[in-house]
């Protein structure tokens, strides 16, 4: 049984400060119970007694505190994976992202793709299949910091959960049942080429690569880090390159580097030339915002049950605002919700309430009010729908704002973090106003 650890506000800080400057991770406040609970295992596992012991082990600076740092990391640091994971990432890669890199005036045949923090495999065997499937010969190297997550990967065998994803066609192709696990074939497994690589490590990041997928991965370290690490993978990528990263992850800050990219269903990052002035966009595939017609608007995007989504398009003329003649027709969408959102009832026509929204906002103009004060009830499920939506819409250069007077929307807003990022108003017409005054 393990014996129950409690650190220090003292241990807590220091085994923060081993970790940062090993591995440029950052453990925030509410990672000190995890921490707690993977100490008290590795005590155990390395038959040590107290606190201090397990952190003068790390403390040193031989191979063998190496070894075992990796295996406190790998237990400290679980990311979720599975197969297929985020599925528009690979049909991007297949139908838009390869077809364009070998169109390309280069004179490439075959394209390098890196899965940087691949875990136990299942990204870069998602690339080797779905590439194979679609005859794309590519080169496919996977890193990870943990030795033990590299040699589950190799093995390649997997429990139900990990494949629940993947479609029913590949999963009788290249997976055998083995008792209650998956055991992937091995035209797969040696399609990909597994090493340790530490993100830190910047003197050794793969040059001339493709495309990098790195989901879900950033999340973890610092912003001073983050910054080093992408400027690597700038510095790794050909011209016109491209990056996948995590859904809660963003190029947001890095204008200069990337150039957000969307496909159906995803965003991708393009390299950007480097001395490239920040505002100017290379060329791209990517979707542009599309104008509006000059018209008022009200349909429904949803309406089953308790919830309702209404889409009010309002456009503002020239003669609103005589002083600036010149200043075209502004066209600001409203997205009103009223009652409890959830996104997973199913419409008539077959479609759930979440795959009516996403579908809207794909085509949505530059401004775009969210109206929250009528609704009674949103879970998480709808917090993180709505960050989606926030995230696609700016990332393409438009403008999000939210109205909410309401106390209890005011604190969903706070804890999705939207009242950080962007403007909330008590009202329709004042958000109108703000976004008619923003606009160029």
């Amino acid at each position: 049984m393990l014996t129950k650890i409690t650190l220090s506000e003292k241990e807590f800080i220091g085994f923060c400060d081993i970790v940062y400057k090993r591995c440029g991770i950052e453990l925030p406040l509410s990672m000190k119970k995890r921490l707690e609970s993977v100490i008290a295992e590795r005590l155990q596992a390395c038959g040590l007694c107290t606190v201090a012991d397990y952190y003068n082990s790390l403390y040193c600076a031989d191979a063998e505190s190496s070894k075992e740092f990796l295996e406190f990391i790998k237990h400290l640091v679980i990311p979720e994976t599975s197969f297929f994971r985020t599925r528009a990432n690979f049909d991007a890669l297949v139908s838009s992202i390869i077809p364009e890199l070998l169109g390309a005036e280069n004179g490439k045949k075959q394209l390098s793709i890196w899965s940087a923090g691949c875990s136990i495999g299942p990204e870069p065997y998602t690339i080797a299949i779905v590439t194979s499937e679609a005859g794309i010969p590519v080169n496919i190297t996977a890193t990870d910091i943990s030795e033990k997550s590299l040699a589950e990967a190799r093995a390649g065998t997997y429990p139900e959960r990990i494949v629940q994803k993947t479609p029913e066609i590949c999963l009788n192709k290249y997976f055998a049942k083995k008792d209650s696990d998956y055991e992937l074939s091995p035209f797969i497994r040696q399609k990909v080429v597994f090493s340790q690589h530490n993100l830190m490590d910047f003197n050794s990041y793969p040059k001339q690569v493709d495309v990098i997928f790195c989901r879900n991965v950033l999340i973890y370290f610092s912003a001073e880090n983050r910054r080093k690490i992408i400027e690597n993978f700038h510095k790794s990528l050909s011209a016109g390159g491209y990056i996948f990263l995590g859904y809660s992850e963003t190029m947001r800050d890095f204008p200069e580097l990337f150039q957000p990219v969307w496909f159906n269903g995803t965003y991708a990052y393009k390299k950007k030339p480097a001395g490239t002035p920040v505002g100017k966009q290379a060329e791209c595939p990517g979707r542009p915002i599309r104008p509006a017609p000059p018209a008022d608007v009200r349909v429904s995007i949803a309406r089953k049950g308790d919830t309702a989504i209404i889409l009010k398009r309002h456009s503002t003329p020239p003669a609103a605002c005589p002083s600036e003649p010149q200043k075209p027709y502004i066209h600001i969408d409203t997205i009103e919700i009223t009652g409890k959102l959830d996104l997973s009832i199913t419409e008539d026509n077959g479609s759930t309430v979440k795959e009516q929204f996403m579908k809207f906002i794909e085509n949505v103009p530059a401004r775009l009010i969210i109206n929250m004060d009528n609704v009674d009830y949103m879970d998480n499920a709808g917090l993180m729908f709505l960050k989606r939506a926030f995230r696609h819409i700016t990332e393409a250069g438009g403008k999000v704002v939210f109205v909410a007077e309401k106390d209890s929307m005011l604190r969903w807003l706070a804890k999705a973090e939207f009242r950080e990022n962007c403007d909330v108003f008590g009202n329709e017409d004042s958000a109108r106003k703000f976004l008619y005054e923003r606009t160029n």
